[in-house]
């Protein structure tokens, strides 16, 4: 049941927490057959997000993509909630090298997080936009998604990451 799926997910983000990556995702795994059963798309989408996310920690990129995929497809009625997991997937291209595809899914998720009307996460693909061009010293093109994404910095956290890039174009 419902309940099932959120104690087991809570339990593979401590054991998660603690460095025990095979019993976190024996846990993530638990979460997501009980969501499965209840037919939860959401639940089963920030399962993956999860699942994703342990896997990219522990340097296997391509395995992780494949999970923010899954969860992308469950996500498929919702805007912000698929352009979450196209931010996610953009970000595992980057330690790859793979620019191009890094590219695609913030290209498709800005667009999602546009039609969101979700102002915070439509910042976040600016300035991952703007990072990956600084990344491949296209500077010009940088500093222009830098600065629109300014427009859209919320919270003290994300501003402060934001003036750390921003100041890197200088450096």
């Amino acid at each position: 049941d419902l309940m099932t799926a959120l104690a087991n997910l809570y339990s593979g983000c401590v054991h998660e927490e603690n460095g025990e990556n095979d019993a976190a995702m024996n846990d993530y795994n638990l979460a997501f057959n009980a969501a499965k059963i209840v037919n939860d798309s959401l639940i089963m989408a920030r399962i993956l997000l999860y699942k994703g996310g342990l896997l990219s920690k522990q340097g296997l990129y391509l395995e992780s993509i494949k999970k923010y995929e899954e969860a992308a497809a469950l996500c498929s009625s919702y805007a912000d909630k698929k352009a979450s997991c196209y931010l996610a997937i953009g970000n595992r291209f980057l330690p790859l090298n793979n620019y191009d595809s890094a590219f695609y899914y913030y290209d498709e998720g800005l667009e999602l997080a546009r039609n969101s009307g979700d102002s915070s996460l439509y910042g976040k693909f600016l300035h991952n936009i703007g990072l990956t061009y600084l990344e491949t010293n296209n500077y010009d093109t940088a500093a222009k998604y830098l600065r629109e994404a300014r427009e859209f910095v919320r919270d003290t956290a994300q501003s402060v990451k934001f003036h750390l890039t921003f100041a890197s174009l200088y450096l």
